[in-house]
């Protein structure tokens, strides 16, 4: 990592950086006691007979940043930034192409666990393969920003912030996706070459769904690990700021942010390290462009701290957090619909597109502070309150309206009605420190 900070003029100040990263992915020699399997007619070997490299990165990170003196008196600036950022070396990559692993058959039971016909699916990692020109996922971020000091100790600022993910990692299942045609620039709906389209009435409004069904739920997966075309992340996000230094025996900080984001890969843990069927099944497709599960809208958050009368100081922390997104989703099996390879639920609207409630959580301290004898330090005394409004927010609901109702706690929870809520309790926490 190379970096230096140049002015050029006075009132202008450049921090230029670069980045460059090497990473492998390594598989060691294993599995020599498995034994070869063959399924219609195809080999699947999970030996790894000597150590291999499924990948090798080699990346360069630029880091631009300047900061401008606007008014030439230290206390208007103009911030700007370009950062490129390589998603470090995750095992998970690699380890999918790792033959040796798990061989799968599975087929549906009777009650006395015998099989009921035919195995009607099988799956081996053994013949999963990547990309040879796979690319390292990278976020790019791009910052403008002003600050102003408004008067002594308190200075006001505003943010904008722009990301955009690209070069996802996905797995294309090449036995049921003609991923050439993907390449293409083809719609993603007319790419699939095992399914096919059943449409339905949804009983929600009446509306024509569509699910797609397996036309032959016996062929294997075939994984190709690379990076699709479609698969990415955007953000766009202001932020307001204000602080207030401590003086006259008060500070302050207080912060507003405005949050857009939305792409085909969630940011939760499942989708973030390319865990999606995005490029597996078309069922994953629909409505998959929205809004992302965590985004939180709108945030406000403010701090402070107040030193009253006989140095007792006085702090709270507050935040309002708007509401994570949700989705309408209906299943297959509700609708009277048997797919071949099993129930099916898919979103029912565009994702994202209702909202919990937003959180108001407010937490408060009491300190007391006394100096104990010769050089024995300080000893604090604190009380701390969690919660202070006891909040009970539904965070979660039952989000599939095609459904019966869900039984949580033994009652019934109809579509759209709380699942879970903010569960941590008001809590009074007392509790002795001692600097020294």
């Amino acid at each position: 990592f190379l970096q230096d900070t140049w002015s050029p003029i006075s009132r202008l100040t450049l921090n230029l950086g670069v980045r460059f990263d090497h990473q492998e992915g390594i598989l060691p020699k294993q599995g020599e006691e498995r034994e070869k399997v063959t399924y219609q007619g195809r080999l699947y070997d999970p030996q790894v007979y000597e150590t291999f490299k499924p990948l090798t990165w080699n990346t360069i990170s630029p880091r631009l940043g300047a900061i401008f003196d606007l008014t030439g008196d230290g206390k208007t600036v103009l911030k700007a930034s370009f950062g490129r950022y390589y998603v470090a070396n995750i095992m998970q990559w690699f380890v999918w192409v790792n033959p040796n692993a798990f061989i799968t058959y599975r087929y549906r039971l009777n009650p006395d666990f015998t099989a009921r016909g035919d195995m009607y699916n099988f799956s081996a990692q053994a013949g999963s393969q990547m990309d040879p020109d796979l690319r390292s996922p990278y976020v790019d971020e791009f910052t403008l920003g002003i600050e102003r000091e408004i008067i002594r100790d308190l200075r006001l600022g505003a943010r904008y912030i722009r990301k955009w993910d690209r070069d996802l990692i996905e797995s294309v299942d090449t036995n049921v996706m003609d991923y050439e045609a993907l390449r293409r620039g083809d719609d993603i709906f007319s790419v699939w070459t095992n399914y096919t389209p059943v449409t339905a009435v949804d009983p929600y409004d009446g509306s024509t769904v569509t699910f797609w069904y397996m036309t032959d739920s016996s062929i294997p997966a075939m994984n190709y690990y690379t990076n699709p075309p479609g698969a990415k992340r955007d953000y766009d996000g202001l932020e307001i700021t204000l602080d207030k230094r401590y003086s006259n025996r008060w500070q302050l900080s207080a912060s507003y942010v405005y949050a857009y984001s939305r792409g085909t890969v969630d940011t939760e843990f499942n989708s973030s390290h390319g865990g999606t069927t995005l490029y597996n099944n078309p069922n994953a497709h629909i409505y998959a462009d929205g809004n992302f599960s965590l985004e939180r809208k709108h945030q406000v958050k403010v701090n402070g701290m107040v030193q009253g009368p006989w140095s007792i100081n006085f702090s709270f922390y507050y935040r309002y957090l708007a509401g994570n997104p949700w989705t309408r989703q209906i299943r297959a099996y509700d609708l009277g619909l048997n797919p071949p390879q099993g129930n099916v639920t898919i979103f029912a609207e565009a994702r994202g597109s209702r909202n919990y409630p937003g959180l108001n959580l407010l937490d408060i301290r009491l300190e007391k502070t006394f100096k104990l004898p010769g050089k024995l330090g300080r000893l604090g005394v604190f009380a701390d309150m969690f919660n202070v409004l006891n909040i009970n927010t539904m965070t979660t609901a039952n989000t599939v309206s095609s459904a019966p109702p869900q039984v949580v706690n033994n009652n019934n929870v109809y579509f759209g009605e709380a699942t879970a809520i903010y569960s941590p309790p008001r809590v009074v926490r007392l509790g002795v420190k001692v600097d020294f």
